[in-house]
């Protein structure tokens, strides 16, 4: 996570508002993490079941919610749920003004693939 930040930001220090922390490598590191976690303290069916939970949680969340003001299940970049959530909690540091790829809900489908 702290090469994405050094990546995004460079070696400069600048105030924590100014600071871009959703990256490639950021997304790499706590899927890393939350998998290493869950295999550690899991057997392999607990793992399998987390592995499910994630993904079809992540999806229902998806198919089910949206963004204010747009239909339910609204996949686009504005209507995104997931997209919502980033614009919620990392307003003014995503990749895009209304989306990131690697915004913080969009990293559980990537610990499912980590493990």
């Amino acid at each position: 996570m702290l090469l994405g930040i050094i990546y995004n930001n460079g070696l400069v220090l600048r105030p924590l508002a100014e600071i871009r922390f959703p990256s490639v490598l950021g997304r790499i590191g706590l899927a890393y993490m939350f998998a290493n976690i869950i295999y550690l303290y899991t057997k392999q069916l607990g793992q399998i079941i987390w592995f499910c939970a994630l993904l079809i949680g992540y999806w229902l969340l998806l198919r089910f919610n949206a963004a204010p003001g747009f239909p339910m299940g609204d996949l686009t970049m504005e209507g995104n749920f997931a997209s919502y959530l980033d614009r919620l909690i990392i307003p003014g540091h995503l990749h895009l003004t209304i989306h990131d790829p690697e915004g913080l809900m969009s990293c559980t489908p990537a610990i499912g693939t980590a493990l």
